[in-house]
């Protein structure tokens, strides 16, 4: 988006009105009110708790590990692992029926 001759273009994706990055403390405060706004009620969710909600449903829908890893800016998938192992058990179980269905398909067919 450009916001004329004074827009500042970053990677960022909230910045101020003119596209200069906002500090983080700044956006932590916008991001308190917002979700008191919105009728959110206590306990607010921290913003770091929408990163982990976001990591949890990139795994449960099967995006892989190290991809997750690198774009959470993890030093490695095994930190990544460490936090997130909980949700691998679902992913296991969805491999298996993946895999017994194929079994089950090759079976019907003859191959």
């Amino acid at each position: 988006m450009q916001g004329g001759p004074a827009w500042k273009q970053t990677d960022c994706v909230f910045t101020h009105e003119d596209g200069s990055p906002i500090s983080e403390w700044t956006f932590q405060a916008w991001y308190q009110r917002f979700i008191r706004q919105v009728g959110l009620r206590e306990p607010l969710p921290r913003f770091h708790d929408l990163r982990h909600t976001w990591a949890t449903l990139q795994l449960q829908a099967g995006t892989p590990v190290k991809l997750v890893s690198e774009l959470l800016g993890h030093s490695s998938v095994t930190v990544t692992l460490s936090i997130y192992a909980h949700v691998l058990p679902e992913q296991r179980e969805q491999a298996a029926r993946a895999a017994e269905e194929w079994l089950n398909v090759q079976r019907a067919t003859g191959r």
